[in-house]
């Protein structure tokens, strides 16, 4: 799952800055948000596993 959060960043860093260059493309700002929502998730389920142990 770390594995996970790191690709997840890396994702999120790369297209904060393509959007910096283009600040316009809606798109980009979709999939950001995305991105961001699926990294909640993820934090979640993390959170519940260490909360087991």
């Amino acid at each position: 799952m770390a594995k996970q959060r790191i690709e997840i960043h890396k994702k999120r860093m790369e297209l904060s800055e393509e959007l910096e260059n283009n600040w316009g493309n809606k798109e980009l700002q979709d999939r950001i948000i995305e991105l961001e929502e699926e990294r909640q998730e993820l934090k979640k389920k993390i959170e519940a596993l260490q909360a087991n142990f």
